[in-house]
């Protein structure tokens, strides 16, 4: 289901895949321990997010770690990453 900032920035199914792709191989699962402290999965990959019209991810890595990316749309369905920083795997998550 998306949000309605998400809706509003021109997101669905098929951008977020091309994030997704995007964003590169050796992506991981993420988890996030619940309010029982039980460990769920969060993201398969990608966590995409919009703030103020901005489209950010966090594309978790297997080898533990983050990289904190901006997307940009360049056309439909191709997007290109407009900046990406590395949060080693000892950074912990926002």
């Amino acid at each position: 289901m998306l949000t309605p900032a998400e809706k509003a920035a021109g997101l669905d199914a098929n951008e977020m895949l091309a994030i997704q792709r995007l964003a590169g191989s050796g992506l991981g699962d993420y988890y996030v321990a619940d309010q029982n402290g039980v460990q769920r999965l969060r993201t398969s990959g990608v966590a995409i997010a919009v703030s103020n019209g901005a489209i950010t991810g966090h594309a978790y890595l297997k080898t533990g770690g983050y990289y904190d990316d901006v997307y940009e749309k360049i056309a439909p369905g191709q997007w290109r990453i407009k900046s990406r920083t590395l949060a080693p795997a000892s950074a912990p998550a926002r």
